[in-house]
Formats: C-alpha cells, sequence, structure tokens
C-alpha cells in the first residue's frame, strides 16, 4: 500500500478550521524549520559572489552556477521525489533528505581552488536538495488540512522567509569572523541537529499517522488524498501548462534577483553590510505577503493571488533597473521581491491541491517544481553571463519585465476549480 492508497482510507467529514490546527499544528512547524533549512544554500550564496572571486579569481557565472546545478536539476528530481512522496510518504523522505542534504553543505564548505571542486559539490547537492524541498513538506500539510489549507501551507512555507532574512546577514558576518568556509560548515551543522530532530518529532502526513496506528488523528484530518487525477491526466490539462509556464517565468525573475540583487547593489556604491541588511527586508515582506496569500487564497481564486505577485516583482525589477541610492529606494526593491516571493510557492501548492486534487499530489507538484528549477537555475546563470559580457545587467531586467508581464496574463486566465474530483 503506498502513501497515497493509505490516506485514502480516511473519513470524507472535513472539521472546522480550529480542529485542523488543533490536530495538524505540528507538522506546520516541522515544515517552516524544514523549509528553512532548504533555502539557506540559496540565501547565503548571494554574499559571498564577490569574496569567491576575489579568492579564487573565478567569474560570477562560474559561481552561479551552484544554485544553477540545484535548481536546473528540478527539472529531473522533483517530479522524481514527488513519486517517492507518493509511494513512501513525506516523513521517510524527509528525514532521509536532511542527512544527505547536511553532508552536501560541508562538501561545498570544502569545495576550492579548482573550480571543478565547486561544480563537484554543487552537483551532489543538486541530487539531494529536492528531498528536502518544499515540494516533501507540502504534502504533509496539504494531506491534514481542507478548510485552512492555503493558510497552512502559507505559515510552513515562511521558513523560507526566516532563511531570505537570517542567512544573509548571518553569512556577512561568519565569513568577516572566520572565512566563507566556516558558513557552509555551519549551515550544515544547523540542519543535521535542528533540522533531524524536528522531523523526527514533529512531521508526520495523514498516511504517516496510519502506518504507526494513529488512526483516530489521521482520521480527524477531515479529507481524503484518494481524491484527484492522476499524471498523465494532469498534463493534458491547459490549466497545468498555464502553471508550468507562469512559475517558470516567475523562477527564473525570482532567482536572478536573490543571488545578483546584492551585487547589483554593491557595484552601485552600496556596502556590503549594507546591501546584505536591505537583503534581509525581503524576509519580513516575505512573511507578510506568504501569509496574506495564503489567507486569501481560503477565500478567493488563485488566479487574483497568482497576478499580484507578477505585478510586485515587475515593481522590484522595476526598482532595480533604475536605481536610486536612497534608503527608500534600496528597501522598496526588497519589500517588493519580498511580498512577490512569499506567495509563489504557497499558490502552486495550493493549487495543485485544488485543480488535480491530493490522489498524485506529490508526482503533479514534484512535476511544475521541475519547470520552477528550470527557471530558477537559468535565471542567476543568465545574469552572470550577461554581467560577464556587457559588464551590467540592464538587458537582462529589461527581457524580466517582459515576461513578468506574460505570466501575469497566464495566471489572469486561469479557470475555475473544477466542482469534484474523481475519487480511487
Amino acid at each position: 500500500m503506498d502513501a497515497g492508497q493509505a490516506i485514502s482510507q480516511m473519513s470524507p467529514n472535513r472539521p472546522a478550521a480550529a480542529d485542523e490546527w488543533r490536530a495538524g499544528w505540528p507538522v506546520v512547524a516541522a515544515s517552516f524549520v524544514g523549509c528553512a533549512i532548504a533555502g539557506m544554500h540559496l540565501y547565503a550564496i548571494g554574499p559571498l559572489i564577490r569574496p569567491l572571486a576575489f579568492e579564487f579569481g573565478w567569474r560570477r557565472a562560474q559561481i552561479s552556477v551552484g544554485v544553477t546545478l540545484t535548481t536546473v536539476s528540478g527539472v529531473v528530481a522533483a517530479p522524481l521525489v514527488g513519486v517517492l512522496v507518493d509511494k513512501l510518504g513525506a516523513r521517510r523522505v524527509a528525514l532521509a533528505g536532511i542527512c544527505l542534504y547536511a553532508i552536501g553543505l560541508v562538501g561545498v564548505g570544502l569545495s576550492g581552488p579548482s573550480i571543478w571542486s565547486w561544480y563537484l559539490a554543487w552537483a551532489y547537492v543538486a541530487v539531494v536538495y529536492f528531498l528536502t524541498s518544499s515540494l516533501v513538506w507540502a504534502l504533509g500539510v496539504a494531506s491534514r488540512f481542507h478548510q485552512s489549507r492555503g493558510f497552512a501551507l502559507a505559515a510552513g512555507n515562511t521558513g523560507i522567509a526566516a532563511a531570505s532574512t537570517l542567512a544573509p546577514i548571518v553569512t556577512v558576518l561568519i565569513s568577516k569572523a572566520y572565512s566563507w568556509r566556516a558558513v557552509y560548515f555551519t549551515l550544515g551543522g544547523f540542519a543535521f541537529v535542528v533540522g533531524l530532530a524536528t522531523t523526527w518529532l514533529l512531521f508526520f502526513d495523514a498516511g504517516d499517522l496510519i502506518r504507526v496506528g494513529r488512526r483516530s488523528v489521521a482520521t480527524h484530518a477531515g479529507h481524503s488524498t484518494g481524491e484527484g487525477v492522476d499524471l498523465l491526466q494532469a498534463i493534458r490539462s491547459p490549466t497545468f501548462w498555464q502553471l508550468a509556464l507562469a512559475v517558470l517565468i516567475f523562477s527564473y525573475c525570482s532567482s536572478t534577483l536573490v543571488v545578483h540583487s546584492q551585487a547589483i547593489l554593491v557595484d552601485n556604491g552600496v556596502k556590503p553590510g549594507a546591501a546584505a541588511l536591505y537583503a534581509m527586508l525581503a524576509g519580513p515582506s516575505l512573511v507578510v505577503g506568504r501569509l496574506s496569500a495564503g489567507a486569501l487564497l481560503d477565500k478567493v481564486h488563485t488566479r487574483f493571488v497568482a497576478t499580484s505577485l507578477f505585478a510586485f516583482e515587475a515593481v522590484a525589477v522595476l526598482l532595480l533597473l533604475n536605481l536610486r541610492n536612497t534608503p527608500t529606494h534600496l528597501a522598496s526593491i526588497y519589500i517588493f521581491s519580498g511580498l512577490a516571493l512569499g506567495a509563489e510557492y504557497d499558490m502552486l501548492s495550493y493549487a495543485t491541491s485544488r485543480y488535480f486534487g491530493l490522489r498524485r499530489y506529490g508526482s503533479i507538484l514534484g512535476v511544475l517544481y521541475g519547470f520552477s528549477g528550470v527557471g530558477a537555475g537559468l535565471g542567476p546563470l543568465a545574469g552572470g553571463i550577461i554581467y560577464d559580457s556587457f559588464g551590467g545587467y540592464a538587458d537582462d531586467l529589461v527581457g524580466m519585465i517582459v515576461v513578468l508581464t506574460l505570466g501575469g496574463i497566464l495566471t489572469a486566465a486561469l479557470v475555475r476549480y473544477p466542482r469534484q474530483l474523481p475519487v480511487v
């Protein structure tokens, strides 16, 4: 019996949101910690671009390959992890993933001076990263919530906000006090100790609860993951491709800003420490954007939330394109980008569950994450190549405005949720 079949045995009765939270808050807490850990490598690399280039003479495009590998690998890794989650349950996948991911972060800290050692370390991280990504945590949360699913997914995913807030400044402090290597050793140790303990104690999706004999708690979640379509049925839907292209576009733009925005600020006269402090503003904005989006997803259609996030991201790009070295202008860049980034994966996770159900949620969401990985991988790499070729980022930023407009059109055209999904 796989995870989807196990959970499909649950009662169709659906409790109120308050009851869902009383039973399901531990899985949301574990998701918060897990998402924070999974985002550390992405938000730590931005402040290290210049130190790495100075120490080893590597070009920015070469350094950016690290993030590119971890994100582009999602084309293959995310769908495979989605299948594993459907078959084994989110808990088993997360426990193994955290251990492997922690080893990978330590490996990155051991790389250099050869650029190939950098590539090799990041290739390993690319293989194991998606075992700890929000794809895994989302199934645990979605299987335990229905009435408050949007807000619960958002609350768990705010761990990414913690990473975006703390990782840049912690990276700067540790790298200045010790070295860039110490940054990755610290992150790896944190992932292993804190992440493993939290997941072991708190993270159980509904299928896991049935397997360990806590059927009454699983049943209290009040819905069935037997509802929904399979992967082949999903990819025949125009809605699937609207979501896929939209998330590819958004991930391209958001990952470019995450990796290169601080370098853009420093290139224009902002001190590295100040740039890191401004980048921290994305964290609180991400929390506001994420929780607001989650609450709205429980009340209004996905298209309204999704179109808004494209608009916020476009504003952030316009501010970078017309950069002024004033506190208000610099802060606004990260406020708007944080609001947008805060809604992306909440929107995708929620829309997947409403359009396609939970029967093969991991597999379908995994493929959509693969499209996100393509965008997130190409964005930083393209930004580095454009900088190395033209000495600036202006051409890339203009192109981002164009594709963000297209993404907004795609999401605005999303259709209503199906009234009823097939039950297996």
